[in-house]
């Protein structure tokens, strides 16, 4: 017996978009040469769900005080060195931890930083 994981897509998906808001994913393309790089930002519009870290997992190294969490569906490549932009504000993607149970990847949980 095989589990639905495309039902449990739809699920996320409804769900970011109840409890979601608005945000930009930017990432950084590098062109040019090494002696004459040129950086474009490229955005993308994404639906986010943020929260605090529990105060027993701020260490003050990996993860400090002030980090969020960022909810994702997983419909974009996303990795360390991208940046969430929500509203005014854009934090640093830290870390990335992709939800993938077997061939369908469900959800991005991300440590941002400012």
């Amino acid at each position: 017996m095989s589990f639905d994981y495309q039902e449990l897509v739809s699920e996320i998906t409804s769900t970011l978009a109840e409890y979601g808001r608005s945000a930009n994913l930017r990432t950084v393309t590098k062109s040019g040469t090494v002696y004459d790089p040129t950086l474009a930002n490229a955005d993308a519009d994404i639906t986010v769900v943020s929260g605090n870290y529990k105060q027993s997992l701020i260490d003050g190294t990996i993860i400090k005080q002030g980090d969020l969490q960022f909810f994702v569906q997983a419909n974009a490549v996303i990795d360390t060195g991208n940046k969430i932009v929500d509203g005014t504000d854009v934090y640093n993607v830290m870390d990335v931890q992709l939800i993938k149970p077997g061939a369908v990847a469900l959800l991005y949980i991300l440590q941002c930083r400012k």
